[in-house]
């Protein structure tokens, strides 16, 4: 790979639009929720590609790794999604839930310590940290939607195509948490589209090595 721009960053870019701050100095910061909440939604994101892509699985790991890493990624790609599930204990039916009930973020995440939201409101981490944690979610989501694609599925339906509580949502920014006023809705159709699209325009503009093999991806 012969570029510093990865596909985590571009899965990120629309959540962190506004979101990173210059440092008096020098660089750049991204505040500790923010960088949870966005490696969660990359997590999604490279968990949609996986699942439209599973029989490609080996040419997306070109697209994550250098030549010499890829056979194991393809293994991590494999292992994955099992491993997370056991960590998680169950079948989860939202990806907030699970992925704040496992090890995907380093610790397990109770929303409901707002000690800890605060905390972590009030945290800044280095951009380029941020950077490599998204790059790994990609990687993490691509791995879980290729091999539990209709968990997938579910789990999008029930956190984008179904009404909840505003109230509850409205609670949880309230505690601290760094999401939308409102709850996106976003169909499963739409949001592969928007992916694959993400990609293409990755491909095309950062990876032209990659076009040939991913003509028929994209």
């Amino acid at each position: 790979m012969d570029t510093d721009i990865r596909i985590g960053s571009i899965f990120a870019q629309d959540v962190l639009a506004g979101a990173v701050e210059k440092k008096l100095s020098g660089g750049y910061e991204i505040r500790g929720d923010t960088l949870i909440f966005t490696c969660m939604w990359v997590f999604q994101k490279g968990a949609i590609l996986g699942r439209v892509k599973a029989k490609n699985i080996k040419t997306l790991a070109k697209l994550v790794v250098s030549e010499d890493k890829q056979e194991e990624m393809h293994t991590f790609f494999k292992d994955i999604g099992q491993r997370m599930l056991q960590d998680y204990g169950g079948i989860p039916n939202s990806f907030l839930e699970f992925l704040t009930n496992t090890h995907f973020l380093g610790n397990k995440l109770d929303l409901g310590d707002t000690r800890l939201l605060k905390s972590l409101h009030e945290t800044k981490i280095r951009l380029g940290e941020g950077l490599d944690r998204f790059q790994n979610a990609v990687c993490v989501g691509i791995g879980f939607g290729a091999f539990q694609p209709d968990l997938v599925k579910s789990m999008w339906i029930h956190d984008y195509e179904t009404e909840h509580d505003p109230k509850s949502w409205a609670d949880a920014r309230r505690h601290g948490l760094d999401i939308p006023e409102k709850q996106k809705h976003i169909t499963l159709v739409d949001i592969e589209k928007e992916v694959l699209q993400d990609v293409s325009e990755y491909v095309h503009e950062y990876r032209p090595d990659l076009i040939d093999e991913f003509g028929t991806l994209v």
